[in-house]
């Protein structure tokens, strides 16, 4: 009933139907396709994206896709990283600590 203030998503799919497509796998047995990228519109939610651009997992133009559904929203693309990103990674910490904090939900 409440929206959240900010919405965080790091190495997100655009929806777990297109990810199981690239990997060959029929997306329509998964019972929800978990549809992230026809969500992300409809949030008026500040959105905060991280994506490695390495990630085996998710493909880093999926996080592209995501980014572009939303106008406004930060991507931050870390260099080189797989698909786990770190908070102790200066890269992901301090972009992710000046948006909360931009958000009133971190002081700096």
């Amino acid at each position: 009933t409440h929206p959240p203030r900010v919405l965080v998503l790091e190495s997100a799919f655009t929806s777990i139907g297109a990810l199981a497509w690239r990997r060959g796998l029929p997306g329509f047995l998964l019972g929800s396709d978990y549809d992230t990228l026809a969500r992300l519109p409809a949030l008026a939610t500040p959105l905060f994206l991280a994506h490695g651009t390495s990630d085996r997992v998710v493909p880093f133009d999926m996080g592209e896709a995501l980014r572009d559904a939303r106008a406004g929203s930060t991507f931050i693309a870390i260099e080189g990283v797989d698909h786990i990103l770190s908070t102790q990674d200066r890269r992901l910490s301090e972009p992710l600590a000046g948006f909360l904090a931009h958000h009133g939900l971190l002081q700096r």
